[in-house]
């Protein structure tokens, strides 16, 4: 599977571009602000995996939204647990949230549910 890891925080991405691999999916981007996220989108991406706060004060809500008008798959991976940010995330409607620190088991139930 394809995915797009779109994560300022470079050791989270690394960590889930190493596990990743690992399980043998191919990481096709790592990316870490709005503009850099939607312009990977043209790799098309089986899925994307989105935190909520990005660099330069960017939104993951945000490109979540160009996400899902290219209607590819994301989650969101993130530690925000704001009320009304988590309500303006699910409004985009994510395959599904996964907290933050991302447990590996959830990271495979998501992408088995994706292939399925």
């Amino acid at each position: 599977m394809k995915i797009l890891i779109i994560e300022d925080e470079f050791i989270v991405a690394a960590y889930l571009r190493k596990f990743l691999v690992k399980h043998g999916h191919e990481v096709i981007g790592i990316t870490d602000d709005y503009k850099s996220s939607v312009e990977a989108l043209e790799l098309e991406p089986d899925l994307c995996l989105v935190d909520i706060r990005l660099s330069r004060g960017d939104s993951g809500i945000d490109v979540a939204k160009v996400i899902l008008e290219k209607e590819i798959p994301f989650a969101f991976v993130s530690a925000n647990n704001e009320k009304d940010t988590l309500t303006q995330a699910r409004m985009t409607n994510p395959i599904s949230f996964i907290p933050k620190p991302v447990r590996e088991k959830e990271i495979l139930d998501l992408i088995e549910s994706i292939q399925n």
